[in-house]
């Protein structure tokens, strides 16, 4: 009785690493290529900002 547990766990084992792990390791890695552009990226500025003007015309 004391083994069927332990053995019952066992059996997730390949699915956890075969399965699971990679798709987990793919999420950690896009977060972290994502704080890393975030933090070393230049800003974008435009180079050129137009004027705008609005004109309302009330009869």
């Amino acid at each position: 009785m004391t083994g069927e547990p332990l053995q019952f766990a066992l059996k997730f084992v390949p699915f956890v690493l075969f399965l699971e792990l990679p798709l987990y390791i793919l999420i950690w890695l896009g977060a972290l290529r994502y704080c890393f552009r975030r933090t070393f990226s230049v800003p974008l500025e435009a180079p050129f900002y137009p004027s705008v003007s609005c004109t309302i015309i009330c009869r």
